[in-house]
């Protein structure tokens, strides 16, 4: 016996990782136009997608990435802390930093999460984050930016990796 599969079942499975185009499109045109409800729309996708991972895949992402865990750990805790996700431990070394930085958040006004996020890492590290990563993040993988981090924290005397 045949089984056939419709498209909307494949087009609705969950990815592995945080993908803004993706997660954004999921988004009905209705919610998009009032940002309360495309905020939480948005943040419950990522959940969703953030629940439906192992966390031995997702330690083992990290291990073939080469960053010390230790120092995923830290940066996902205070990435969880500041912006309230959940499963911190759980972030994948290709999710965006848009996603996991909240870039894509619509609000009236700015927000003080990002510069206390950067500031917690380098408290925490024992570094001083460049300025130019910064606008970057916006841009960069979750990975890369740990990658950075840990170079930054090899070159820095004061590192407390």
């Amino acid at each position: 016996m045949i089984h056939w599969v419709s498209s909307t079942v494949l087009s609705t499975e969950l990815p592995v990782v945080l993908v803004h185009n993706w997660l954004d499109g999921t988004i009905p045109w209705g919610i998009r136009l009032i940002p309360f409800l495309y905020n939480r729309w948005y943040r419950r996708a990522c959940f969703r997608v953030i629940a439906g991972r192992r966390a031995d895949l997702t330690r083992e992402a990290w291990i073939t990435a080469a960053v010390p865990i230790r120092l995923v750990e830290t940066v996902s805790a205070i990435i969880a802390s500041e912006y309230y996700w959940p499963y911190g431990m759980l972030f994948h070394p290709e999710d965006e930093c848009f996603v996991l930085f909240c870039f894509w958040r619509r609000t009236w006004v700015d927000s003080l999460e990002l510069p206390c996020c950067i500031m917690r890492v380098e408290q925490q590290l024992g570094v001083e984050v460049p300025d130019d990563i910064v606008p970057r993040l916006g841009k960069m993988l979750f990975g890369d930016f740990v990658e950075e981090l840990a170079q930054l924290a090899q070159a820095s005397p004061t590192s407390k990796l």
